[in-house]
């Protein structure tokens, strides 16, 4: 899972507005004619304002490239 469950963000003083932009991120993901680097963009936001910093680099990585990565991190669908 890429996200802390809703339920767990009032824990650590996350507040409704985060709360929004994930949901918005969950129904841009089922529109079409929104750009896979805009969805990304969004993610990265989110799992930083988490703390979630390996998936934030993760996110960073699909949008940068995986130049500078070391190649055991690089995914497994990113390999030739």
């Amino acid at each position: 899972m890429f996200f802390a469950p809703p339920h767990k963000w009032k824990n650590c003083g996350i507040g409704i507005s985060l709360s929004k932009i994930v949901i918005e991120l969950q129904q841009a993901c089922l529109n079409d004619s929104i750009p896979c680097s805009s969805l990304l963009l969004k993610a990265y936001a989110i799992a930083m304002k988490l703390g979630m910093t390996d998936t934030a680099e993760l996110f960073s990585h699909e949008l940068n490239g995986y130049k500078d990565a070391d190649k055991n991190k690089l995914p497994e669908y990113r390999r030739v």
